[in-house]
C-alpha cells in the first residue's frame, strides 16, 4: 500500500522539480533525478543543485555513495523538516539533531545531513554510513 502512495506522489514531486526555474552558478547544475544517485530510496529537496565541483565518494565494499553535496537557496528549518517527514516514511528513524545538521538510522545504514552557509546559500551535505 505505501509503495503505491508513493509511486503516486512522484510524479507530482518530478513535475515541481522540472517547472521550477533557478538561476544557476557556473558550479552547479540542476538535478535531474528525484533521489539520491545510487540511494533510490533517499529523496531529494526541490531546489538542490549538485555542485560540481564537489566530488562523490563512493563506499568501495558496497558500491554506494558514502558522500555528496548539494546548494539550496531554502532554509535549514524547512530541508530539515522535509527530510523528518519523508524519511520517517521510508523506515528511517531520527536518532540526533542540531542547527548544523540531522542524523538518521534505517537497519545497518545511518545517514547525516548537514548544512552550512556560503556566499547567501546552503550548503547541504549527505553522509551515508553502511554498518556490517
Amino acid at each position: 500500500m505505501k509503495i503505491i502512495q508513493y509511486l503516486l506522489i512522484l510524479p507530482i514531486i518530478f513535475l515541481i522539480i522540472s517547472c521550477s526555474n533557478k538561476s544557476l552558478s557556473p558550479k552547479t547544475k540542476i538535478i535531474t533525478k528525484n533521489f539520491l544517485p545510487n540511494n533510490s530510496d533517499i529523496p531529494l529537496f526541490s531546489d538542490f543543485l549538485i555542485l560540481d565541483e564537489e566530488t562523490l565518494n563512493f563506499d568501495s565494499s558496497s558500491g554506494n555513495i558514502s558522500h555528496i553535496t548539494y546548494e539550496s537557496k531554502s532554509k535549514i528549518n524547512i530541508i530539515s523538516k522535509y527530510y523528518e517527514n519523508n524519511l520517517k516514511n521510508l523506515g528511517w528513524k531520527k536518532i540526533d539533531e542540531s542547527i548544523n545538521f540531522i542524523s538518521f538510522e534505517r537497519d545497518k545504514e545511518k545517514l547525516k545531513i548537514s548544512y552550512d552557509l556560503s556566499d547567501n546559500n546552503l550548503i547541504v551535505k549527505f553522509f551515508i554510513i553502511k554498518n556490517g
